[in-house]
C-alpha cells in the first residue's frame, strides 16, 4: 500500500472518530435530560401521594359537616321525645296523686 492510501485511510478514520465522539456527546446530554426526566417524575408522584392525603383528609372533613345537620335533628327530636314523654308520665303522675 502507498502513502497516499494511508492517508486516505488515516483521514476517513479520524472523520468517523470524530462523527463517533460528537454521537456520544449527544446521547450523554439525551441521558442527561432522561435523568432530569426521571427525577421530576419522582417528585410529582410525592407531590400526586400528598394530594391524595390531603383529598382524603378534605372529603372525610366535608362528610362530617355534612352530617352535622342530621345530628342536630336527631338530637332536636330526642329531645322533643324526652319532653313529651316526661309531660305526659309527670301528667300521670299528677292525676295519681303524686305532687
Amino acid at each position: 500500500m502507498d502513502d497516499n492510501n494511508f492517508e486516505h485511510r488515516l483521514t476517513k478514520l479520524e472523520a468517523d472518530m470524530t462523527m463517533a465522539f460528537r454521537r456520544i456527546d449527544e446521547l450523554r446530554d439525551r441521558q442527561s435530560s432522561i435523568d432530569d426526566l426521571s427525577v421530576s417524575l419522582k417528585q410529582l408522584a410525592i407531590r400526586e401521594e400528598n394530594v391524595e392525603s390531603a383529598l382524603k383528609e378534605i372529603k372525610a372533613d366535608v362528610k362530617s359537616l355534612t352530617n352535622k345537620p342530621a345530628e342536630r335533628w336527631n338530637d332536636l327530636v330526642k329531645t322533643i321525645i324526652s319532653v313529651v314523654v316526661a309531660g305526659v308520665v309527670g301528667y300521670m303522675l299528677a292525676k295519681v296523686g303524686f305532687k
